[in-house]
């Protein structure tokens, strides 16, 4: 039975990663850039 919830659960998330960047990209992409700049601080920490 959690198989199944996790493998139901993996393509809802999925479907909500396709459609969210054509839904509202700007919001979409500050995510993405937010991302990178914590990327970034974590390589120079480490």
């Amino acid at each position: 039975m959690k198989i199944i919830i996790i493998s139901l659960w993996l393509q809802i998330k999925h479907i909500i990663f396709l459609c969210v960047p054509f839904l509202r990209k700007p919001y979409f992409m500050r995510i993405m850039s937010r991302q990178k700049s914590i990327n970034k601080r974590a390589s120079q920490c480490g």
